[in-house]
């Protein structure tokens, strides 16, 4: 059995946490649909500029406002995405120059 090298475990470490981040957007993402889809509504994306703003904006189906502790909720989920999402983001551009700077053959394998 062939052991790794410490700079080819490093970045498997952070092909680990993208995959772990992965899943904790989808967790983020699958909770503000349901909380949505509670009251009648649906979004397409959730990558919008000004998520605060479309979330205080939203009717329920008998166009009511929605709750305010919703509306809370749906604003904190929204941040914690968008967190998420950055932080994904960053990792994408450090795999991208690792890939680039790195003589590690299984760096290639590993992305």
């Amino acid at each position: 059995m062939r052991v790794p090298s410490v700079e080819a475990e490093d970045i498997r470490r952070v092909h680990r946490e993208f995959d772990r981040l992965k899943k904790e957007r989808a967790a983020h993402i699958n909770r503000i649909k349901s909380l949505l889809v509670l009251h009648g509504l649906r979004v397409k994306s959730l990558l919008l500029k000004d998520w605060d703003g479309y979330v205080s904006k939203l009717r329920q189906y008998n166009e009511a406002p929605l709750p305010p502790h919703l509306v809370k909720e749906l604003h904190r989920e929204g941040l914690r995405f968008r967190q998420i999402h950055n932080q994904m983001l960053e990792i994408q551009k450090e795999q991208q120059a690792c890939i680039k700077t790195s003589e590690e053959p299984m760096i290639q394998q590993v992305w």
